[in-house]
């Protein structure tokens, strides 16, 4: 239910963000989310990269059916690419991406709750 809410939370934040802001700004509210909300590092990855990656996936294809956009059109030509699998790769990249980043911000909120007398090493 927490990794459930973590994607949600992602995905609309992140869709909100995307309407002014670059789409880089998915790392970003990953790792807030991530540092925020995960409880571990499989939830931080797996939390962003099921959200940013449904998101995408979702808008890629909700475009390329709405406007049938030409340069996405020409870039599936050049590659030999389908319908289905540019929407595959396209939300695979943003969730790696996103994966990434929410990884980066639960390791960067666990090593600030290391205790002073704890040995990390």
């Amino acid at each position: 239910l927490k990794m459930l809410l973590l994607v949600i939370v992602i995905a609309l934040v992140g869709y909100a963000l995307q309407l002014f802001l670059p789409w880089w700004i998915i790392a970003v509210v990953c790792f807030i989310a991530s540092a925020v909300k995960a409880e571990d590092v499989k939830e931080a990855f797996t939390g962003s990269f099921v959200g940013i990656a449904l998101l995408w996936g979702i808008l890629t294809a909700l475009n390329k059916m709405a406007a049938d956009n030409v340069v996405a059109h020409k870039i599936g030509e050049i590659f030999h690419l389908s319908f289905a699998l540019t929407v595959v790769i396209t939300a695979l990249v943003g969730g790696i991406a996103a994966g990434i980043a929410g990884t980066a911000g639960f390791f960067i909120k666990d090593s600030a709750n290391i205790d002073s007398n704890s040995n990390a090493f």
